[in-house]
C-alpha cells in the first residue's frame, strides 16, 4: 500500500471510530461505569480478534489474547464514560486557585506553557 492509501484508511477508520464512540456515549447514557464495562466484556470477549474466555463475568487471563482483549475493554470504556463524568466535583480554594492563574500567567509567554506550570508544580510537591 502506498502512503495515501494508508492514511486514507487511517482516516477512514477514526471517523468510524468516533462515530462509534459517539454512539456507544448515546447507548449507554445515565448507566454506572460498572454496567457499561459489564455489557461491554463479553462482546469484546467475543470479538473474532481476541476469542477470550469469560469466567465469573471476568476475562480468562489464561487465555493467548487477553492483555489485548483487557487493553480494548479499558480503553472502550474510558471512551465512553471519560473520568471527568464520574468523578465529583473539587472545591479550589481561593488562594490556591489565585496562585494558578498567576502560575498560568508567568508560564503564558513559554512555548509549553501547561506542561511546564504542570511539571513546575511537580517539582514543588517533591520538594
Amino acid at each position: 500500500m502506498s502512503i495515501k492509501s494508508n492514511v486514507t484508511a487511517a482516516l477512514n477508520s477514526a471517523h468510524a471510530y468516533d462515530e462509534a464512540i459517539q454512539a456507544l456515549r448515546k447507548d449507554c447514557k445515565g448507566m454506572e461505569r460498572e454496567a457499561v464495562r459489564e455489557a461491554m466484556l463479553p462482546i469484546v470477549a467475543a470479538h473474532p480478534k481476541y476469542k477470550v474466555e469469560v469466567i465469573d463475568g471476568k476475562l480468562n487471563p489464561e487465555s493467548a489474547k487477553y492483555e489485548a482483549a483487557k487493553r480494548a475493554l479499558y480503553r472502550l470504556v474510558k471512551e465512553v464514560c471519560p473520568s471527568s463524568n464520574i468523578k465529583e466535583e473539587v472545591a479550589i480554594p481561593a488562594a490556591i486557585l489565585k496562585a494558578a492563574k498567576e502560575l498560568a500567567a508567568l508560564c503564558a509567554e513559554y512555548k509549553d506553557a501547561r506542561s511546564l506550570a504542570s511539571k513546575a508544580v511537580g517539582k514543588a510537591f517533591a520538594g
